[in-house]
């Protein structure tokens, strides 16, 4: 009866941690929009990216549910940052102003990468998967921000 009763209290903290969560996403949906227009797009776009990937690193390490809770919220707000900032300066133009074969592009490269992510949570585990995301995501900022803004001379 008890291992029963401790099974429900750890599926409420999760509901409660998805909450948090998105609680952090409606808060940061609220200040991105101004934050941009104070401090520019892309610096707030940087900041999105680090501190969401240094908030998620960290919750992945949290040794107490509060800790973890907290750090849930400042990534669900930094995630939204970059969602906010990203389609701004992108202005969905990938496909000239085509906004739903922009979002057809993002679901084709989304749904592999979450069925993958339920078949990996079983073989290798959360924290495992977690912190190789952020490294990779890591990678990729490093190398966006070392990549000159003007046109790459192999392309031309």
């Amino acid at each position: 009866m008890l291992s029963i009763f401790k099974l429900f209290l750890g599926f409420r903290k999760n509901k409660a941690t998805a909450s948090i969560f998105f609680v952090g996403v409606m808060f940061g949906a609220m200040s991105f929009g101004s934050l941009s227009d104070r401090y520019g797009r892309r610096i707030m776009l940087l900041v999105s990216y680090v501190s969401g990937m240094l908030f998620a690193i960290a919750s992945a390490f949290s040794t107490t549910y509060v800790m973890f809770a907290v750090l849930r919220f400042f990534t669900g707000f930094c995630i939204t940052g970059i969602v906010i900032v990203s389609q701004v300066l992108s202005n969905s133009s990938f496909f000239g102003l085509s906004l739903y074969l922009t979002q057809l592009t993002y679901a084709l490269i989304e749904l592999p990468c979450k069925l993958s992510n339920y078949y990996l949570l079983d073989r290798v585990g959360r924290r495992s998967i977690e912190v190789g995301a952020l490294l990779v995501t890591g990678a990729c900022l490093g190398i966006n921000i070392l990549i000159p803004k003007g046109r790459h001379p192999l392309l031309s």
